[in-house]
């Protein structure tokens, strides 16, 4: 059964059938659940998609507090998110964690449904040089839905090093003096430079990454004004709520 398993992830034809699936929303506070029958299904990208039928409806209040609290450039706090259990048509227990939820309700009957990125069970798996490996966990990965690190790490990366290659501090300190381009930015800059070149989590935590990434990718709009002569408003992304504000350098070369 586990090698036909593997074989249908490996085709990109994963699908599994649950008794009951019970998802439990993370958080210390007033935990919510949705439990019902539901299925993995895997689709032709390989990413794993559940869905559940939960046998009550969602008011419209519970509905839009979900997103109370959640400001752009924030990560999203833990409660948003919930844990995944489910025991699948043949008495097999899944699990996942951290997953995020998406629903629709009508007539007191709610579907839910989203991506998951992990999942595993506790199934016998494949022999490995014919010894038997009870009671291990297989696996399942797939394709995250976004990661805002990896995703700015090549950008940000390649716009390093270009800037590198042109003497990047003389320059952009420069700016600094002659344009509405920030020593925050600049400082945010040379933040994110060192880490990626010496990754140390002691110096910079993931709220700090976040917050320096958006301020130097403000920065990086703020060159592509310069070069083009742009004048007009902009979103800065290295503030909170990404306020709107106006471009307007003073005849900068």
């Amino acid at each position: 059964m586990t090698n036909k398993l593997i074989k249908q992830y490996r085709d990109k034809a994963l699908s599994l059938d649950f008794k009951e699936i019970k998802l439990t929303q993370l958080g210390d506070g007033n935990s919510k659940t949705f439990e019902g029958p539901g299925y993995i299904e895997q689709n032709q990208d390989g990413a794993l998609n559940y869905k559940l039928f939960h046998n009550s409806g969602i008011g419209i209040k519970e509905f839009f507090d979900r997103f109370k609290g959640i400001k752009a450039g924030e990560l999203i706090p833990e409660d948003h998110y919930y844990s995944f259990e489910g025991t699948d048509i043949y008495n097999r227990e899944w699990t996942s964690e951290k997953i995020d939820i998406d629903y629709h309700t009508a007539e007191g009957f709610t579907v839910v449904q989203e991506k998951i990125k992990k999942i595993k069970t506790s199934t016998t798996l494949p022999p490995l040089e014919e010894k038997e490996r009870d009671g291990e966990f297989h696996q399942v990965w797939i394709p995250k839905k976004i990661d805002i690190e990896d995703s700015f790490r090549g950008r940000i990366g390649n716009f390093i090093g270009y800037i590198q290659n042109t003497t990047a501090t003389d320059r952009l300190r420069k700016l600094v003096d002659s344009t509405p381009i920030s020593t925050t930015e600049y400082d945010s800059w040379k933040d994110i430079r060192n880490y990626f070149a010496h990754p140390d989590d002691s110096k910079l935590n993931t709220q700090d990454k976040v917050d320096k990434t958006y301020s130097v990718l403000t920065l990086l709009h703020k060159l592509i004004f310069l070069k083009i002569g742009y004048q007009g408003s902009y979103n800065d992304f290295g503030e909170r709520n990404w306020p709107q504000k106006e471009w307007k350098p003073n005849n900068a070369n």
